[in-house]
């Protein structure tokens, strides 16, 4: 019953022309591959340039005691 349904496979032909893969163009996954990359490598640029900024100003984080209001800001 089984060799009914699948039918044994020759060595000898050669595989229908669906079987085949399709030749895919080498820079088409290069780009797809940097298009992908672009929206964390935004974020991370983006981040790195507020430390940067932070850095040269002087900025520093508030005390969580300042910003939840149990203490007055030091001026």
């Amino acid at each position: 019953m089984l060799e009914t349904l699948n039918p044994p496979v020759r060595a000898d032909r050669d595989p229908p022309a669906s079987a085949a893969r399709p030749r895919r163009r080498i820079g088409l996954g290069l780009v797809r591959q940097l298009a992908r990359s672009l929206p964390p490598l935004r974020v991370f640029t983006t981040l790195g340039g507020l430390l940067a900024w932070g850095h040269s100003t002087g900025w520093t984080m508030p005390k969580f005691s300042a910003l939840a209001g149990h203490q007055e800001p030091a001026e």
